[in-house]
């Protein structure tokens, strides 16, 4: 089988923002033109193997503007761009072989390549910016083995094991923004790629065909994590920003970084067409910056979880959920 597939997509972005009682209407527009192609591949080699193997190419052209405009006398004049004028380009290939060992046991292995650039062009004229150009060009190589075992119908044991490579996009090293009163973040084009080894382990088991328990554990090691921390820009760590003086920040790599966590999950089949449905999620994650000084990770969600009520009949299926989570606390 094959899938072949161009694509075009057209984005538009503004944000406006006037401080109370200020004339000045900030204005800023992001336009980006996205361009991608794919070509996927299946080949069925017998019964029990099936090779999956494809290419990709993907085209970003960002176009960043900024202006301010008196309100009162409706002049406009250039202002300041929230991102530089950029182009985004990504290409991969990748093969993933699935293998039926019997009928209880699958396994799977695959690999991909991706290679990123990024060309960005900064404009010196509102901030102090000590560099002009920011080219990156970053590729690794990825992969992954899994597989599923079925020892009867109420037993499912999964296991993966695999690797993950993030680039720095144009958002990440290019945004000039203020994340909160009194901070601004601003580009690093020293950003490096990070990578990640993650497992996970998973139990599903079956009860009297009627409750369905699911445990599965997952844990995740990053290198060169990107994280948000206190910088400099010409040896400032403070900058006039938007008619506020405010503290320098920017992504960083840290050294080290570790998310894991839990998902649990049951289902109950009820009388009456009823059912019961939920699954909740408990992770931690924490980031070393510099030898001795860890701190949370940001981007660590708290507990989370649904429940859903479920009634099917003849026809007519209805369902009252509840979504809920842990408190994020400000420490």
């Amino acid at each position: 089988q094959m899938q072949l597939r161009f694509a075009h997509q057209y984005f538009e972005e503004s944000r406006l923002k006037r401080n109370l009682n200020s004339s000045a209407l900030h204005i800023q527009k992001e336009k980006v033109n996205a361009y991608s192609f794919n070509a996927d591949y299946t080949k069925t080699i017998s019964k029990r193997n099936t090779l999956f193997y494809g290419v990709e190419y993907v085209y970003d052209d960002v176009v960043s503007e900024g202006s301010i405009q008196d309100v009162n006398t409706k002049s406009l004049e250039r202002g300041p761009s929230r991102y530089p004028k950029s182009s985004w380009q990504s290409i991969a290939a990748y093969v993933t072989d699935r293998f039926k060992v019997h009928d209880r046991l699958t396994l799977s292995a695959g690999i991909r390549y991706n290679h990123i650039v990024l060309d960005s062009e900064f404009d010196t004229t509102f901030y102090p910016l000590p560099f002009t150009n920011a080219n990156l060009s970053h590729g690794a190589l990825t992969g992954s083995v899994g597989g599923v075992n079925r020892p009867d119908h109420t037993w499912v044991l999964t296991t993966n094991f695999g690797t993950a490579f993030r680039a720095p996009n144009v958002d990440d090293v290019g945004k000039i923004f203020d994340s909160a009163p009194g901070l601004v973040v601003v580009p690093n084009p020293d950003l490096k790629p990070e990578y990640a080894y993650n497992i996970d382990l998973g139990v599903a088991k079956i009860f009297e065909d009627v409750v369905k328990l699911e445990v599965t554990g997952y844990y995740s090691h990053l290198n060169n994590s990107m994280m948000r921390h206190d910088y400099t820009l010409n040896g400032r760590d403070s900058i006039m920003y938007q008619g506020e003086m405010s503290r320098v920040q920017a992504l960083q790599n840290s050294a080290v970084a570790n998310i894991y966590g839990m998902q649990v999950g049951m289902e109950i089949k009820l009388p009456q067409g009823f059912r019961f449905d939920t699954s909740v999620n408990f992770q931690r994650g924490e980031e070393e910056f510099a030898p001795g000084e860890t701190s949370p990770i940001r981007h660590a969600v708290p507990f989370f979880g649904v429940s859903k009520l479920k009634y099917a009949n003849k026809g007519l299926q209805m369902e009252l959920n509840v979504r809920y989570n842990g408190e994020r606390s400000f420490d």
